[in-house]
């Protein structure tokens, strides 16, 4: 983009009579689609925050502990929505990158026509969509699976018993009780 100036502003911030210029300067719950620096502090965009969301997923469920189905449940009904709000939110974001060409100054380089990488990235985000839409019935699905399960997170842990001999190992399980009966 030579300078990426959006030419004219496409629509009113919340009521507040100034104009948003592009999506990415408009702000919901605090935050907009891209980081910015607010009261000295960094202010991660939308987008990021989903990221981070999943990176401490996996850094919580990295240990190997248990995940009960109760508590699974939950998660995947959070998750679920992902899946099925991601494709409304490529198809918005697309139809902003085609507006792009009529309300910018779009280049993208020499012996390059934008329409055509505009066309071809809106077409990738289209099947990204469709493919989020798929994970979101998946986890659904896989939701619905554990709709009748329970535990009891208290249950007493069996001992471990020793290869060679039978016997407890005194040294983990539940604080040597006698051999299993």
């Amino acid at each position: 983009m030579s300078g990426g100036r959006p030419r004219r502003p496409r629509a009113d911030q919340a009521g507040t009579g100034q104009g948003v210029v592009s999506a990415a300067e408009g702000v919901w719950g605090g935050r907009g689609l891209v980081g910015h620096v607010e009261d000295g502090g960094r202010v991660a965009g939308w987008p990021e925050l989903a990221c981070q969301c999943v990176r401490g997923i996996n850094h919580l469920t990295g240990r190997g502990h248990p995940v009960p189905a109760p508590l699974l449940y939950e998660i995947l009904g959070n998750l679920k929505g992902v899946g099925h709000l991601l494709p409304q939110a490529l198809d918005q974001l697309g139809a902003g990158l085609g507006r792009s060409l009529e309300d910018c100054d779009v280049d993208d380089g020499p012996g390059r026509d934008a329409g055509v990488s505009l066309a071809q990235a809106r077409e990738l985000m289209a099947a990204a969509a469709r493919a989020a839409g798929e994970l979101g019935e998946y986890l659904e699905r896989a939701q619905a699976a554990l709709a009748t399960q329970g535990y009891r997170p208290d249950r007493p842990a069996e001992p471990d018993r020793s290869p060679a001999s039978g016997e407890p190992d005194r040294g983990r399980g539940a604080g040597g009780a006698g051999p299993r009966r």
